[in-house]
Order: C-alpha cells, then structure tokens, then sequence
C-alpha cells in the first residue's frame, strides 16, 4: 500500500496495485473512489443578473459571461483541482494581467481600426486563484462586475464554510 499526499495534506489516497482503492479523510474515514473529501461551496450569484432595469441585451451578455466562468469553476472541480487558496495577492502576476489586456487592446485595433474600451474587462484566471486556480493559467477577458463578484462570493462562501488554506472544495454552486 502507497499513500501519496493530496495537495493541503487534506486527504491521502490508498493506493495498490496500480489502482485507487480509497482515500483517507482528515477524520480517519476512509472515502471510497467515488466519493471525494472537501467542501461544498455555496457562493451567490453575482447580484447584477437580477437587476430588472438592464436592457435584455446586456442581461444576455452578462448571463453568458457568468456561464463561461462557472463551466470553468465545474469542469476544476469536476477533476479534483479545488482548494482554498487564500492569500491570492502574493500569488496575483499583476503585470501579466495588465500585459494580456494590452495585447488584446492592440489586436484589436490592429484587427478593426479602432480602439477597444477596456474600462468595463478584467483580464480573468478562469479558475479564481482563491479556489486553487493558477496565477500563469490562460487569462481571458470578463466583465468586470461578474468577475468581482464571483470572487468575493466564493471568498465569503469560503469563510461561511469555515475552509482553511489548503482545504480541499469538492463542489460549488451559485444560487
């Protein structure tokens, strides 16, 4: 039998012969393969979605915008990558971020001849850094209302679930 450590040291997988046989909670309970240890996060749905006085269009756009962040979110935890990562500003490439918001701008002027409002984009990890993802994972732009949004409600369902760095998040809904 071989225990390989989980990232966190929150769980430890049993593993023999070449395939998972279990894993072993922080508890001492031993997990079968298709039950995973770590928490359920329930975050809130960025508040702007709801607001009745956006015309249908920006509401469409901003739904989508949400979608294409929380696929991300699912597919992560669907694989096992979550853990709760606070402390994201040590981790935060700053100048990365502003470097690919840059280069968007300017392949986009180049592309249509004109200059591309960034004001309203974040240059968004996928994966907020808060819940595991990577500072040097692939960036995209998001509006910046969701995506402020979608971070501090992850940060507050974190804290509501009591998680410490390192723990591991085995799911998260947005209600």
């Amino acid at each position: 039998v071989i225990c390989v450590a989980v990232p966190g040291g929150a769980v430890v997988k049993i593993v023999r012969g070449g395939g998972e046989l279990g894993a072993l909670s922080r508890a001492g309970r031993v997990l079968n393969t298709t039950e995973r240890a770590g928490a359920d996060l329930v975050a809130r749905r960025p508040t702007i979605l709801a607001d009745a006085s956006l015309p249908a269009d920006e509401l469409s756009y901003l739904q989508k915008q949400f979608a294409r962040k929380q696929s991300s979110i699912q597919r992560a935890a669907s694989r096992g990558e979550l853990v709760f990562s606070p402390g994201t500003s040590e981790t935060r490439i700053a100048s990365l971020q502003s470097s690919y918001r840059e280069a968007v701008a300017a392949r986009f002027e180049r592309r249509y001849g004109e200059s591309l409002d960034m004001s309203r984009f974040n240059a968004d990890h996928p994966v907020d850094l808060i819940i595991g993802g990577s500072a040097t994972q692939r960036l995209r732009l998001l509006d910046q209302s969701i995506n402020k949004s979608v971070g501090a409600s992850l940060r507050q369902a974190a804290k509501r679930a009591g998680l410490q760095a390192g723990d591991p998040i085995r799911s998260v809904t947005f209600e």
